[in-house]
């Protein structure tokens, strides 16, 4: 992992030695200075468009599997249908019409969704602690700190003669999930917000966002996909423990610390000036650096 040449304790030890600020000023600086940073607005730029930092934009694999699996217990309910409820969340309204398999043999189409735990199938088909299967829902867990895509979703090259993959809407997608119960090689994707969940003091603002991948159609096989994303990075998370460095490279040292110490001065004298200005020339010059280099980094080879 590339780290810069100081610790954050170490940056902030030096920034309150430099400006003679109180003990524990230090650590605000560098968080502040490495959001400045990792923000990427170039300070001459007029049109101010972040730049997206190679370090921070990963290329990634994931598997679009065909079928979810766990285990469940099916209880008929006296009437019409045996009740399934897994003990994981695996199921999904796209499900309701598939054939879900228990204990690796036993097959039944699923009737009735409830929630992503229940769902019923028809008759007194009651069984406990057993396997399932069926096919998966189509939507897939993208990582916590996934923030946008770089470059879009790809086969790799030994899978060239499948469809190329098209950028979709969620609402696209959801209307051909419904309209269309055929499987095959996934020809289109979009990116969809997964819900958000209350904290436990009622706030909605203090949680992470996560993000999910939905394909059409569903996969009739296990497919491997490539991609590239930009990172998330919290930098008030940034502590002051002796070995928590910061990301960026050796490169960027000098550009994280003027934004440590622009935001110094300004806490010391209450004024932008030359450490400011030397922040803004660095950042500038880290940019251009950063873009030179990722027009040589290819997404896959």
């Amino acid at each position: 992992m590339a780290v810069t040449g100081l610790t954050a304790k170490e940056l902030a030890d030096k920034v309150e030695k430099t400006l003679t600020l109180e003990e524990g000023m230090g650590l605000e600086c560098v968080r502040e200075g490495f959001g400045r940073f990792l923000k990427g607005m170039d300070p001459f730029d007029t049109l101010k468009a972040p730049h997206v930092w190679s370090f921070l934009s990963p290329r990634a694999e994931m598997t679009w599997s065909m079928t979810v699996t766990g285990t469940g217990t099916g209880v008929y309910d006296d009437s019409t249908y045996t009740v399934i409820t897994a003990t994981t969340a695996i199921f999904s309204p796209e499900q309701v019409g598939d054939t879900i398999t228990v204990d690796g043999s036993d097959t039944y189409e699923v009737k009735t969704y409830t929630s992503s735990t229940i769902v019923s199938i028809s008759g007194d088909n009651a069984f406990a602690a057993k396997s399932l299967s069926l096919p998966h829902s189509g939507v897939y867990t993208l990582p916590a700190n996934f923030g946008g895509l770089v470059a879009p979703f790809v086969y790799p090259y030994s899978a060239l003669q499948r469809p190329l993959l098209e950028k979709s809407a969620p609402s696209d997608i959801m209307k051909m999930l419904s309209y269309q119960r055929t499987v095959g090689t996934p020809a289109y994707y979009a990116i969809s917000a997964d819900p958000l969940t209350a904290q436990d003091d009622g706030g909605w603002g203090t949680g992470s966002q996560r993000f999910s991948v939905m394909v059409f159609p569903r996969p009739e096989a296990d497919r491997i996909v490539r991609y590239q994303y930009k990172t998330v990075i919290q930098a008030d998370a940034v502590t002051d423990r002796t070995d928590s460095y910061l990301l960026g490279g050796i490169d960027h040292d000098r550009t994280i610390t003027a934004g440590a110490m622009a935001h110094g001065e300004w806490l010391a004298r209450q004024e932008r000036g030359s450490l400011e200005e030397e922040f803004r020339r660095e950042m500038a010059g880290s940019i251009q650096a950063d873009k030179m280099l990722k027009t040589r980094l290819p997404l896959s080879r």
